[in-house]
């Protein structure tokens, strides 16, 4: 089986996001020209950066009973702090349909955020906004997805990685989301900064509907050393459930938020300011952080952020600075001996588009009969047959209306989904 994935990958500009179809493929964008690779993952960026070195990161250690199907690496070097690219991955069955996780990070704001440690202002806030909408669509069969992100930020700073870690668990479970080891720093020899260090530290918790905007601020006043040095914001879906402030780094401040309903239940505890308080000298490492997501039932999420989608319908996914990109399975997955020997397991469905008529059937050798779902993208079942039948199968999709639906087999124990356009 050939693991599909596709990584649209663009510094932000007017130029149309396109899905490429082949095992993997990219286009990206560079002083607006277009360079599609077959078999290659490239990465968005300015010119110069070495590519592809194969490497995995370094503190990455390969969990027990999981086994290793794609890893790529970026070296991406320093990009300017005002760039940002998007891209999108997708794959096709027994992992069908896409899953999207998009970010927008390191925000700066006028004279201040990080152009501050740069020498552009003397005084101000070290502002730091990120943004996080999180979207799967299909299925997801026992498979681990890795993202790691790094940073260069010359001498003063240098966000050496983010991780991020989707192990696939229950679908049913509340969205819950573990942050931890977000650590920043001054650079106390710049014009404007005090020496003062900001951390924070293992301490956020939130659990909210799944496909809800997330935004985060932390505020860090260098022009009033003592008083609110440190300050910060979360917001869901634009609702500001918590601000939290605190005097001088002086200890440690804990904080339930309030419960309030999003799709679910929402919880904040915030932890900020370490104790004791740590060393005023300057780190590289400025942050770390990990997210683990539990999903790996079928299931289906709309593109609920109408202005992020690109006209194909798919979420773009994560960030800038993408460094290296892991695709795990379980090693007791019976897919394994499939992604050796590079089989493709998936439903055929012809037309696609459908349009009055669609005919259901599998791959050669992966059943000859089975039951068939039809699904929405809100992920209401809204067609089965009564029994198992005989493939090719003809489906009547006349009486839906146009859009992206997902079709299920089951067949021999086994799921398969494929995503469908009726016309």
């Amino acid at each position: 089986m050939i693991i599909h994935l596709s990584i649209i990958a663009l510094i932000v500009s007017a130029f149309p996001v396109k899905l490429l179809t082949d095992s993997i493929n990219v286009s990206y964008f560079t002083d607006s020209k277009i360079d599609s690779v077959n078999r290659n993952l490239r990465f968005g960026e300015t010119q110069g950066n070495s590519l592809l070195t194969g490497m995995t990161p370094a503190n990455y250690v390969l969990p027990t009973g999981w086994k290793l199907v794609r890893k790529q690496d970026f070296e991406s070097g320093s990009i300017p702090s005002d760039e940002m690219a998007f891209g999108s991955i997708t794959s096709t069955s027994p992992h069908s349909g896409n899953r999207s996780l998009q970010g927008k990070v390191w925000k700066d704001d006028g004279a201040t955020g990080w152009k501050l440690a740069q020498g552009v202002a003397t005084a101000g806030e070290l502002y730091l906004s990120w943004y996080e909408y999180l979207e799967d669509q299909g299925r997801m069969n026992d498979e681990m997805f890795l993202m790691s992100i790094r940073k260069n930020w010359g001498s003063d700073f240098q966000t050496q990685r983010w991780q991020w870690l989707n192990k696939l668990g229950d679908w049913n479970k509340a969205f819950n989301i573990l942050d931890g080891n977000l650590i920043f720093f001054c650079e106390g020899n710049k014009p404007g900064t005090t020496g003062s260090v900001a951390y924070y530290d293992k301490a956020v918790w939130r659990s909210v509907g799944f496909g809800k905007w997330q935004q985060w601020e932390v505020y860090w006043k260098t022009n009033t050393p003592g008083t609110n040095d440190g300050i910060t914001q979360i917001y869901l879906n634009g609702v500001k459930i918590t601000e939290i402030t605190n005097t001088a780094f002086s200890g440690t401040l804990d904080m339930t938020g309030p419960s309030i309903t999003l799709g679910g239940p929402t919880y904040t505890k915030i932890i900020w300011g370490p104790q004791p308080k740590p060393s005023t000298t300057c780190a590289t490492t400025v942050q770390e952080l990990n997210y683990s997501i539990d999903r790996p039932k079928d299931f289906s999420q709309p593109c609920l952020c109408p202005g992020q989608c690109p006209p194909n319908g798919y979420v773009p996914i994560f960030n800038r600075f993408v460094d290296d990109i892991i695709i795990l399975q379980r090693g007791t997955s019976t897919h394994n001996e499939d992604l050796e020997n590079n089989k493709i397991i998936s439903v055929k469905l012809f037309p696609n588009p459908a349009g009055t008529t669609l005919s259901v059937s599998l791959e050669q050798g992966f059943g000859s009969q089975g039951i068939i779902e039809l699904y929405n993208l809100q992920g209401t079942k809204i067609y089965q047959t009564p029994d198992e039948v005989s493939f090719p199968h003809q489906v009547d999709v006349s009486s839906y209306a146009p859009g992206v639906y997902f079709v299920k087999v089951v067949s021999n124990g086994k799921y398969f989904t494929q995503k469908v356009i009726i016309n």
